[in-house]
Protein backbone atom coordinates (compact mmCIF):
# COMPACT_ATOMS: atom_id res chain seq x y z
CA UNK A 1 0.00 0.00 0.00
CA UNK A 2 1.37 3.49 -0.25
CA UNK A 3 0.50 6.19 2.20
CA UNK A 4 1.91 10.19 2.47
CA UNK A 5 3.74 11.19 5.09
CA UNK A 6 5.80 13.85 6.24
CA UNK A 7 9.52 13.67 5.42
CA UNK A 8 10.27 13.34 9.18
CA UNK A 9 7.87 10.32 9.67
CA UNK A 10 9.10 8.97 6.42
CA UNK A 11 12.34 8.48 7.52
CA UNK A 12 11.27 7.31 10.82
CA UNK A 13 8.91 4.52 9.82
CA UNK A 14 12.16 4.06 6.77
CA UNK A 15 14.61 3.06 9.62
CA UNK A 16 12.94 0.43 11.18
CA UNK A 17 13.30 -1.71 7.94
CA UNK A 18 13.34 -0.52 4.46
CA UNK A 19 12.09 -3.35 3.59
CA UNK A 20 9.34 -3.30 4.72
CA UNK A 21 8.03 0.43 4.44
CA UNK A 22 10.26 2.55 2.05
CA UNK A 23 9.86 5.73 0.28
CA UNK A 24 8.12 5.05 -3.47
CA UNK A 25 10.81 5.57 -5.89
CA UNK A 26 11.29 8.90 -7.73
CA UNK A 27 10.03 11.95 -6.78
CA UNK A 28 6.83 11.15 -5.17
CA UNK A 29 8.84 9.28 -2.57
CA UNK A 30 11.11 12.45 -1.96
CA UNK A 31 7.87 14.53 -1.21
CA UNK A 32 6.89 11.63 1.34
CA UNK A 33 5.18 9.15 -0.62
CA UNK A 34 5.89 5.51 1.15
CA UNK A 35 5.36 2.05 0.53
CA UNK A 36 4.47 -0.07 3.25
CA UNK A 37 4.35 -4.44 2.54
CA UNK A 38 1.26 -5.39 3.92
CA UNK A 39 2.68 -9.03 3.70
CA UNK A 40 5.07 -8.24 6.15
CA UNK A 41 4.48 -5.22 8.43
CA UNK A 42 3.50 -5.54 11.85
CA UNK A 43 0.07 -4.64 12.40
CA UNK A 44 0.95 -2.20 15.39
CA UNK A 45 3.45 -0.43 12.75
CA UNK A 46 1.32 -0.03 10.27
CA UNK A 47 -1.32 1.39 12.81
CA UNK A 48 1.21 4.12 13.86
CA UNK A 49 1.77 4.94 10.08
CA UNK A 50 -1.45 5.12 9.35
CA UNK A 51 -2.40 7.53 11.92
CA UNK A 52 0.96 9.09 11.69
CA UNK A 53 -0.15 9.64 7.15
CA UNK A 54 -4.07 10.32 8.26
CA UNK A 55 -2.79 13.55 10.35
CA UNK A 56 -0.65 14.77 7.79
CA UNK A 57 -3.42 15.35 5.44
CA UNK A 58 -6.66 15.66 7.87
CA UNK A 59 -7.88 19.40 8.13
CA UNK A 60 -6.73 20.45 11.30
CA UNK A 61 -9.86 21.35 13.24
CA UNK A 62 -10.62 17.66 12.50
CA UNK A 63 -7.23 16.15 13.58
CA UNK A 64 -7.39 18.38 17.01
CA UNK A 65 -10.92 16.68 18.18
CA UNK A 66 -8.76 13.21 18.23
CA UNK A 67 -5.14 13.74 18.85
CA UNK A 68 -4.22 17.00 21.21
Amino acid sequence: MMVKLSPLDQAAFCSFNKEIIFPVPGGWGKHGSTFIDLKKVKQDLLQHALTAAWKNVAAPKLASKFFK
